[in-house]
């Protein structure tokens, strides 16, 4: 139960940032989106998929995504800024 709780919390997350990136169409403005995730799973990779593909809707050619998983390690050192 509480996994299904966080998988949709961190949707209602993602969804309210969609909608915020697509109030002004008219801008030319590309993004580059980071998805990290602390361990693969089914329903978070599912969660993450719909992410991308509601964004790829909005945005188009603009957006794009730079995936990182860090397979259950705690490491700081899994997830680097570029």
């Amino acid at each position: 139960m509480k996994k299904r709780m966080a998988v949709l919390l961190a949707a209602a997350g993602m969804l309210t940032g969609i909608f915020g990136l697509t109030g002004n169409a008219e801008e030319e403005e590309n993004f580059t989106v980071g998805i990290c995730q602390f361990v693969q799973h089914q329903a978070l990779d599912s969660a993450a998929q719909g992410f991308k593909d509601a964004l790829t809707e909005a945005l188009g050619e603009r957006v794009t995504f730079v995936e990182e998983n860090a397979r259950g390690v705690e490491s700081q050192d899994n997830f680097k800024q570029e």
